[in-house]
């Protein structure tokens, strides 16, 4: 039966799986699973817990890096330590274990790479990658990569590299509102003025990539329309009665990290960000009144044709749907840091294609 699943995660260590119906799964229960773009598989195999603990024998869901004639498993056990095996054609898996020894004060420890030898071993006619898998890190990247070229070696072609070992990107629209709250500092008339808060429609495009490795991470690009058209309240002189009025538009690029708080269905999330705009064009002019004259002078001697910020978000994520309040401090239209604007966001985005 089909139904959305969801990691239950401790660190690296998967715990268990959780439908959305409130049901849990142990690894026992369940021969495999597929968890948005990662598979994984259940084995009972004995796993080297060095320095934690000894070889035990342990019922584990593996994720599937490659699965073809021999397969490349991977998983992290409770106490943060990385695993990788290579089952064969019988259904043997043979961990490519990384011994952690103690060295008696339980401060310092060492550590010995039999993966090497089990990788020597396991594929005795690829000598000549022999000097490679001694170069060969205990990572993923690196272990994927030797592990690619002995199949190749092997069995005369590459294996396919399972899916979910690659980044995944969605693409969409974002549209919402904004209010901006303008103040200026320094010299001249404008800092003298209390600009109301501008409200306006606000809009764009995203792609948002999330990481196999890091699914609870996703980085996110966003070009987006902002404007905000802000009028002072009246500023009294001794002799004048002083009104501002300051307008612009912007073409923005939003660059965001996203962190998951949780792996429900709804996922909480937060993101952290940097923006950079383009002036599409702008207007600014003081209007005084003395007595019954009035006359319109520049507010604003110069005008830069560009901002940057930063942006703090929070928000809730579904597969299709995302919801964010976001705050935002960008440099404004002065020159010199001479002015500021404070933005509050309320952010629909619906995500359109997957690739």
């Amino acid at each position: 039966m089909k139904t959305d699943i969801f990691l239950r995660k401790k660190s690296g260590h998967i715990a268990g799986l959780s439908s959305k119906d409130g049901q849990s799964f142990k690894p026992a229960d369940l021969a495999g699973a597929g968890v948005g773009q990662v598979n994984y598989v259940v084995r009972k195999l004995a796993v080297d817990k060095s320095p934690k603990n000894a070889i035990v024998i342990d019922t584990v869901f593996l994720e599937v890096m490659s699965r073809e004639k021999i397969s490349l498993l991977f998983f992290v056990d409770e106490y943060d330590k990385s695993h990788y095996y290579i089952e064969d054609e019988n259904g043997i898996a043979t961990e490519l274990g990384l011994k952690i020894l103690d060295t008696g004060d339980g401060i310092t420890f060492q550590e010995l790479p039999t993966y090497k030898g089990t990788l020597k071993a396991l594929f005795p006619s690829c000598s000549s990658l022999f000097p490679e898998i001694d170069k060969t890190k205990y990572t993923a990247g690196s272990i994927r990569a030797i592990f690619t070229k002995l199949y190749a070696c092997k069995y005369g072609a590459a294996p396919k590299i399972n899916v979910s070992n690659q980044s995944v990107t969605d693409f969409g629209i974002t549209a919402g509102v904004s209010s901006a709250k303008i103040k200026f500092v320094g010299n001249g008339l404008a800092p003298y003025l209390s600009f109301n808060s501008s409200t306006a429609v606000t809009g764009g495009i995203f792609a948002e990539t999330r990481f196999a490795r890091a699914n609870m991470f996703s980085l996110r690009n966003e070009v987006t329309y902002r404007s905000y058209d802000a009028t002072s309240k009246a500023y009294q002189t001794s002799l004048s009665q002083v009104v501002g009025h300051v307008k612009a538009s912007y073409l923005k690029y939003n660059l965001s990290g996203r962190i998951e708080v949780t792996r429900s269905r709804v996922k909480p999330f937060i993101s952290l960000g940097v923006i950079a705009a383009y002036l599409l064009s702008s207007q600014d002019k003081a209007t005084v009144t003395t007595g019954t004259k009035q006359r319109e002078d520049d507010l604003i001697d110069n005008v830069k044709s560009y901002e940057i910020g930063f942006f703090g978000g929070v928000g809730v994520s579904t597969p299709k749907f995302s919801a964010e309040i976001r705050l935002e401090d960008t440099g404004g239209l002065v020159p010199s840091e001479a002015s500021k604007v404070a933005t509050g966001y309320v952010l629909l985005s619906y995500k359109l294609i997957k690739r």
